[in-house]
């Protein structure tokens, strides 16, 4: 196969040779199908689930709830403040167009507050919301706006029979099953190539954070390891990364001060300085919606989200003009459609 990859940040295009290509896509992943000029009988069906973010009105207990329509939501606790969600509704148009609107955060709203009794939500109690297209294999196109009830099966496509071989895809699926699809699909690769490969560990290989038996060994550990960190850090980084907080506190630059979020927690300069190093951070957006979270605590007060760039640009050389196009950034995803 020769494949050209375009970078969508650079514009630079690379072309790469390869014995497979495996489509991966997600939600696209028909378009690729069409790009690639194959065509398999099952039928991918996008559908949208939206969440929000509100003020706490539970206990630390997650809730299931059964809305007007019979369909189920939940609510469940998270840092001082509850998730909740989620809709099932099939999304035709382009998926790039698809964003969380007004009229759909409201009416979750309305489901919560007619199933949970007094929880009396309003706009104003809506901190943050977001939303994701999840790629559905279906038999037929024949499917309801309401995907609630759909299957979330995953298939695995050879396009051999289609005269591709070599040409993969894993299509529909969630996260709670990606590691074992990954695993059935990477033994199909094995399969193909015909080569003495290692056994899969996948199943006793932990997630990046996992490496631990329980959170209070953890906690009591990392103390053990870095007396000098107070203990309220080490517990705040236990729980916002696992095992991994070994290695926000390896560093060289640990630093005694804090930000504090609106849900009342501390976020240290370690962890600013880990994500930016680690977490391909290229634009605001990245650090404080997709890897630290901070945004979805609430609307971070200008100083602190200014302290935050400070350093933030001081790792990835950001100027002064790139420093206030990145803050006015984090502020408009607030912003219902």
């Amino acid at each position: 196969f020769l494949t050209t990859l375009i970078d969508g940040l650079t514009k630079k295009e690379s072309v790469l040779r390869s014995k497979i290509v495996v489509n991966a896509s997600g939600h696209y992943a028909d378009f690729v199908e069409k790009i690639a000029g194959v065509h398999s009988e099952k039928i991918l069906v996008r559908s949208k689930g939206i969440h929000a973010i509100t003020r706490k009105i539970t206990s630390d207990k997650s809730v299931i709830l059964k809305k007007k329509d019979g369909t189920h939501l939940f609510i469940l606790p998270w840092r001082n403040r509850n998730i909740i969600g989620t809709t099932d509704t099939v999304f035709k148009d382009d998926p790039d167009s698809m964003r969380v609107t007004k009229a759909e955060i409201l009416n979750l709203l309305d489901e919560v507050n007619y199933s949970y009794g007094n929880a009396n939500l309003c706009e104003r109690d809506v901190l943050n919301f977001y939303g994701g297209l999840r790629p559905l294999v279906e038999e037929s196109s024949n499917v309801t706006d309401n995907t609630y009830s759909a299957s979330r099966k995953t298939e695995i496509v050879d396009y051999k029979d289609h005269g591709m071989p070599g040409f993969f895809a894993a299509l529909g699926g969630k996260y709670t099953t990606s590691r074992g699809v990954a695993e059935q699909l990477v033994d199909k690769l094995a399969e193909f190539l015909s080569g003495n490969f290692k056994d899969c560990k996948t199943k006793e290989t932990p997630l990046s954070g996992g490496n631990y038996s329980d959170k209070k060994s953890l906690i009591q550990d990392l103390a053990k390891k870095f007396p000098k960190v107070g203990s309220e850090k080490v517990e705040n980084l236990a729980a916002r990364y696992g095992s991994d907080a070994y290695l926000i506190l390896q560093s060289k630059n640990i630093s005694n001060e804090s930000y504090a979020l609106p849900n009342g927690e501390l976020f240290y300069p370690d962890e600013v300085e880990y994500i930016c190093k680690n977490e391909d951070i290229v634009n605001a957006e990245d650090f404080f919606f997709r890897r630290s979270g901070i945004a979805n605590t609430g609307q971070p007060d200008k100083t602190t989200a200014r302290k935050i760039l400070l350093q933030m640009g001081k790792i990835l050389n950001w100027n002064s003009n790139k420093m206030k196009i990145e803050e006015d950034s984090i502020y408009k995803m607030y912003i219902f459609r």
